[in-house]
């Protein structure tokens, strides 16, 4: 998933881009929960690596704005070690 975050940033601002991954399906982003969780069409994703402000904390709205403005209406994800972490 941290590759993901790196597309992620690379792509911040822009519609098209050219990147590429063989092992990547693309899933539609249905909601942004917080800084570092997306409801998408595949079910609840985490972002690993990925330890922005909890909800109540200073600038926890501010990571949960970027995260929505970083993926937009779908996103890549590369599958990694894991599969489920500590919430499921």
């Amino acid at each position: 998933m941290l590759s993901l975050i790196f597309a992620l940033i690379a792509c911040a601002g822009i519609n098209e881009t050219n990147l590429t991954c063989e092992d990547c399906f693309e899933v539609q982003v249905i909601r942004i929960i917080n800084g570092d969780t997306l409801d998408t069409s595949r079910g609840v994703i985490r972002l690993y690596g990925v330890e922005p402000p909890e909800v109540g904390q200073p600038c926890a709205s501010d990571a949960t704005e970027r995260l929505r403005d970083l993926a937009g209406d779908a996103i890549r994800i590369e599958v990694g070690p894991r599969t489920a972490d500590q919430y499921g």
